[in-house]
């Protein structure tokens, strides 16, 4: 089958059939890797294929770095109809610079403040 043991999305490891969902999957474990210098987010090698048919992730290696956590996770997303396209994958608030960041939490409180008046 397609891609390497360890690494494949679940509905590849179950031998259903490949979409782009597939790639966004690759990407939340490589992403993964190089957050946390060569860890991988479903565990050693020889569960991995069982974790990741399960939806048994562990991104406590990520720390408290929320956004790269919330990313990760969607991008590994057990169900390939959760994961984002790598379109929205872009404009998760991960890559968004600190400016962007500030002014959504700006925003939110005014909001939060104009729906309290």
């Amino acid at each position: 089958g397609a891609g390497t043991a360890g690494w494949r999305a679940p509905e590849l490891v179950l031998g259903n059939r490949c979409t782009r969902a597939v790639d966004i999957f690759a990407v939340g474990c490589i992403a993964h890797f190089v957050m946390t210098g060569g860890g991988h987010v479903f565990g050693e090698r020889v569960m991995r294929d069982a974790n990741i048919v399960a939806g048994n992730s562990d991104t406590s290696a990520l720390g408290t770095d929320e956004k790269a956590r919330a990313l990760v996770e969607a991008l590994i997303a057990k169900d390939p109809k959760e994961r984002p396209t790598a379109a929205q994958a872009i404009h998760h608030p991960y890559f968004w610079p600190a400016e962007k960041g500030l002014r959504f939490l700006l925003d939110c409180s005014d909001r939060v403040e104009n729906e309290d008046a």
